[in-house]
């Protein structure tokens, strides 16, 4: 794969997750506690911007011919390989593990046993860990 076609793939990621973080901004200004459905949508848009970032980092690394099998543990391979190959660096590693951690429970779990004050922080700092994570893949890539 081209690096030209790396850059278009990832950044049209980027622009993905950055509707979805204009998605979370609005709902969190129509309130400041949400109700479950609020809740599990928001819950929905961090389970977004996290496989957005993995399937960034799963592109990365067919550019680079690094190799992984889907495996069970996989996700956590892709991030922590992500660190090992300088692609992210232990800040971002760090803040994003946290949302590998919510996309398990969000997958293997119901909707409507996501509280908000364990979402809360994540839904609060996705802004700031999206910006170092494109900065972190921007500056590989080029």
């Amino acid at each position: 794969m081209k690096k030209e076609l790396l850059k278009e793939y990832c950044d049209g990621e980027f622009e993905n997750i950055a509707l979805i973080l204009k998605e979370i901004k609005e709902l969190r200004e129509k309130t400041s506690a949400p109700n479950k459905v609020e809740v599990a949508a928001l819950g929905t848009f961090i389970h977004n911007f996290y496989n957005g970032a993995e399937n960034i980092l799963k592109r990365v690394f067919q550019h680079n011919n690094i190799i992984f099998k889907n495996t069970p543990t996989y996700h956590k391979f892709i991030l922590k390989k992500a660190l090992e190959e300088n692609i992210i660096d232990e800040n971002t590693y760090n803040n994003l593990y946290k949302f590998l951690t919510f996309r398990h429970f969000f997958v293997h779990g119901y909707s409507f046993l996501i509280e908000w004050e364990k979402l809360k922080p994540l839904v609060d700092c996705i802004e700031d860990i999206f910006k170092s994570f494109k900065t972190a893949i921007d500056n590989y890539i080029n």
